[in-house]
C-alpha cells in the first residue's frame, strides 16, 4: 500500500525510525471512511497504527479492486462462502506477503460455524517485533 514516506511533520518527528519506516496514510474509520479533524483537516496515522491499518485494508479488500496493487486483497468480505480454511489461510499469507513492511507473516485460520477465526503475527521488516492481530469474519 502506498504511504507518505521520508517527510519530517509533525505526526512523525516523535517516531523512531523504524516506526517512520512503517510509513503515514490517511486515517480511516472503522467503517473505511475518511476522518477529518475539527477543522476539517484528513487525519493521519502513522507508525505501528498505520501498519495494523494497512492489515486490515488488505484483508478486506478483494484482490484486483485496486489498480495499481492488483494483487493485494483476500476477498474476505462479509456474506462470503469461502469455508475452506486453507484457502483463507492462503489469501491472507499472499496478500500480506507482498507489502514490504512485513518480513514474516503466520496465520491460523479456524472455521467455527458461519465464522472464520483468524489468528495473525506480521513480524516488521528489519526488527524482531510483531504485530498480533486476532479476529473474526463472517462467511
Amino acid at each position: 500500500m502506498p504511504t507518505i514516506t521520508n517527510i519530517e511533520s509533525q505526526i512523525t518527528k516523535s517516531l523512531t525510525q523504524t516506526e517512520k519506516d512503517l510509513g503515514v496514510d490517511l486515517k480511516l474509520s472503522d467503517g473505511g471512511d475518511l476522518i477529518l479533524n475539527n477543522t476539517n483537516d484528513f487525519v493521519l496515522i502513522a507508525g505501528g497504527a498505520n501498519a495494523a491499518q494497512a492489515i486490515k485494508i488488505q484483508l478486506a479488500i478483494e484482490p484486483g479492486s485496486l489498480l495499481y496493487h492488483p494483487s493485494l486483497g483476500t476477498g474476505l468480505s462479509i456474506g462470503t462462502k469461502t469455508v475452506d480454511a486453507f484457502e483463507i489461510k492462503t489469501q491472507i499469507l499472499r496478500s500480506l506477503s507482498k507489502d514490504t513492511r512485513f518480513e514474516e507473516v503466520n496465520a491460523k485460520v479456524k472455521i467455527d460455524g458461519s465464522a472464520a477465526l483468524i489468528t495473525l503475527k506480521v513480524r516488521i521488516k528489519n526488527t524482531d517485533k510483531q504485530i498480533p492481530l486476532q479476529f473474526a469474519v463472517t462467511i
